[in-house]
């Protein structure tokens, strides 16, 4: 959930409670000033506790059976349950209308000036001849006890269930145009990945056709020239690890080693004896792993921004070492002593690798760049 989303939610929850508690503020003093007063017809004091007891009983109805009982039961059409709790807050009703009007006889004008107020009429009429069921075992006491205590609480439940309805209904009618839209997304990538695989199966005739031809070009000159069979030999090792077997997500240490190592001796031909190049190797490299393509762009950074700007002497340095399970490549090369001297940072290929590392190794890598004295090291630490 985003921030803007949360604050909206937020505003819409302080706006409800706004209006609920202006409303039952409002209701209560309606109660008190108008209802009460024109129904009983007795004095203030009777007035006050009725309407307190009336105000009370709508507030805990309305948010019993509409914030509760309503959405487990009448939404999800458990009629059943839904009976047996509006019948037992009937009763609870009437529970609280027959203690409390008991009660309220002794604040009762009528009763005092032996009149039959309404207080007193509906005690003795309604309420006291039929005990503590009345209300299931008289009409008129079940009748009365209804537009008391629920005609008010009828009408607000109403409005609240007809707004629940369509609130519900707008919210189906969005996850079911989101649910669409999910599958149209799922649709268009399925497409999409079908339309890539086509497209990678009509690129494999390109890499056949040119290992085919590599291997002939091999065949031809390995009788006239070991050194460029050689080449050729090396460079279709390096086509075919980077076509096909670094399509996974990890791969053997030896195999991404074997694959610099390639790599190195390319560059020793192409650069001849003007470019030192050294590859050491320590520690026991077997059943380990790590992600494919990983430590080559520190090799070519090497070549590209050291050697390959000077047509003076330079050397490329490139270790590996394993100890335990902390794997750690080192390349050192030197750098022009004219010119810009390279960042510390790096170029885009070590911003990539340094992407890819937060990717698949987060808090378990170092990455050390360093450039000083005519010497660019990059060095990465791993823990496999």
């Amino acid at each position: 959930m985003t921030i803007h989303s949360f604050a909206s939610k937020h505003r819409r929850r302080l706006q409800t409670l706004l209006v609920h508690l202006i409303g039952w503020v409002l209701l209560y003093f309606m109660d008190l000033s108008y209802f009460i007063p024109r129904l009983v017809k007795d004095n203030s004091e009777v007035v006050q506790r009725l309407a307190l007891i009336s105000w009370l009983t709508e507030l805990a109805t309305f948010y019993g059976l509409g914030y509760v009982v309503f959405p487990r039961y009448l939404y999800t059409r458990r009629i059943g349950h839904l009976v047996v709790c509006i019948g037992l807050a009937f009763f609870i009703h009437y529970l609280i209308n027959y203690f409390s009007f008991q009660w309220i006889q002794s604040f009762s004008d009528g009763y005092r000036q032996l009149l039959e107020s309404y207080v007193e009429r509906i005690w003795l009429q309604f309420i006291q001849p039929y005990g503590l069921l009345g209300c299931f075992t008289n009409l008129p006491t079940a009748l009365w006890n209804y537009a008391y205590s629920l005609f008010v609480p009828t009408i607000l439940l109403f409005f609240k269930a007809v707004n629940d309805i369509v609130s519900y209904q707008n919210r189906a009618s969005r996850l079911e145009r989101d649910k669409l839209e999910m599958d149209r997304k799922q649709l268009l990538l399925e497409k999409n990945n079908l339309t890539l695989e086509l497209d990678f199966l009509r690129s494999q005739i390109n890499p056949h056709f040119l290992f085919n031809t590599l291997n002939s070009l091999y065949v031809r000159v390995i009788d006239l020239d070991d050194e460029a069979a050689e080449i050729v030999l090396k460079l279709s090792d390096l086509m075919r690890y980077n076509l096909y077997e670094s399509n996974v997500d990890r791969t053997e240490i030896t195999k991404e080693l074997h694959f610099i190592e390639s790599y190195l001796a390319l560059e020793r031909v192409r650069h001849g004896e003007r470019v030192d190049i050294r590859f050491e190797t320590t520690g026991n490299f077997q059943h380990q792993f790590i992600a494919p393509l990983l430590l080559i762009s520190f090799v070519e950074n090497a070549f590209k921004h050291g050697a390959g700007k000077t047509r003076e002497k330079a050397f490329v340095r490139v270790e590996a070492h394993l100890q335990g399970s902390r794997f750690t490549f080192r390349v050192v090369n030197s750098v022009p002593t004219t010119g810009v001297s390279p960042s510390p940072n790096g170029g885009v290929g070590l911003a990539n690798t340094r992407k890819r590392l937060d990717l698949l190794y987060p808090q378990r890598y170092q990455l050390n760049l360093s450039s000083g004295g005519g010497v660019f090291t990059a060095e990465v630490i791993l823990d496999l």
